[in-house]
């Protein structure tokens, strides 16, 4: 009687730790459920943050011109800017906008400055000179290599596609270009596009491309300073480096913008990035916007 009485109790007390057991499972993870619950929702509540100031910037782009108006009452024209310099509008929604005739366009390639980036970038000479050759001899539609450069025969002894013999389609394609291996495509899509743009807009310019176009340090120095302060227009660019208006250059904002989108809290971070093209007079489709990425 006593031993039964003993299997029992050992038996009670095994059933007792199993149960409290798998209490503390079910409550570790409700716990890690709720937990799961409230980043989500913090989540989605960033994402809403972030569409909500899509549209309050697509909506400032298409009232007004891509310009900086330092004594705007209007918050967003007086601290945006269009060589993707990050900025906010009182709240913590970053913007960076690039108007894309300001980058080097790898379809249309203005080969001094492309080769002077690529320098700031710390590209070894031999590569540079490689892949520049090589992306004019991937667009051209003869199969005349440039020096340092590849056509047809180099690519097919590589067992490789190309060249395309024609425009860049997409920013990836340029992994398939001889000398793209040396280089990242992350700093190469900062700089570069391959938008087809009506010319090249050196007042939008990131800095390095300004300052690689100018060829000035002094020069270049001047004109990010000038531009910071709002001040800087076609008259000053031409004041400071003798250059106007010609086949090449234009003075004028681009309809193509690639804009990013970023929204924090303590926890979580999110990013949209896509190219945006403009045409305000278009009521049936003012703004296309392609080329989507998140994060």
């Amino acid at each position: 009687m006593r031993f039964e009485r003993g299997v029992a109790l050992v038996q009670v007390l095994i059933i007792s730790l199993i149960l409290t057991t798998l209490a503390v499972f079910v409550s570790q993870t409700v716990s890690q459920q709720v937990k799961i619950g409230e980043k989500v929702k913090k989540a989605f509540e960033l994402q809403l943050k972030l569409e909500r100031g899509e549209a309050r910037l697509l909506q400032k782009l298409l009232s007004n011109q891509f310009v900086r108006q330092p004594n705007s009452l209007d918050a967003f024209v007086k601290n945006w800017n269009f060589h993707g310099e990050p900025f906010n509008v009182g709240s913590d929604v970053t913007y960076e906008i690039q108007d894309l005739s300001s980058l080097i366009s790898l379809n249309k390639l203005y080969v001094p400055t492309a080769r002077q980036v690529l320098r700031e970038l710390n590209v070894g000479e031999q590569h540079l000179n490689t892949f520049v050759s090589s992306v004019i001899d991937w667009v051209d539609k003869d199969n005349n290599a440039q020096t340092n450069g590849a056509e047809y025969t180099f690519y097919k002894t590589q067992g490789r596609n190309g060249p395309r013999n024609g425009y860049l389609q997409s920013f990836d394609e340029i992994t398939f270009i001889q000398g793209a291996e040396h280089l990242s495509l992350n700093s190469l899509e900062k700089y570069f596009s391959i938008e087809l743009t009506a010319g090249f807009n050196p007042l939008n310019a990131p800095d390095i491309v300004l300052s690689a176009f100018v060829n000035n340090e002094s020069v270049a120095k001047q004109l990010i300073e000038l531009r910071e302060e709002g001040k800087l227009n076609r008259y000053q660019f031409y004041l400071l480096t003798g250059r106007d208006d010609d086949e090449f250059l234009t003075f004028s904002p681009g309809r193509k913008l690639r804009i990013k989108i970023s929204v924090t809290n303590k926890e979580q971070m999110i990013s949209k990035q896509f190219i945006a093209s403009f045409t305000p007079r278009n009521y049936r489709q003012p703004v296309t916007i392609t080329s989507v990425k998140w994060n």
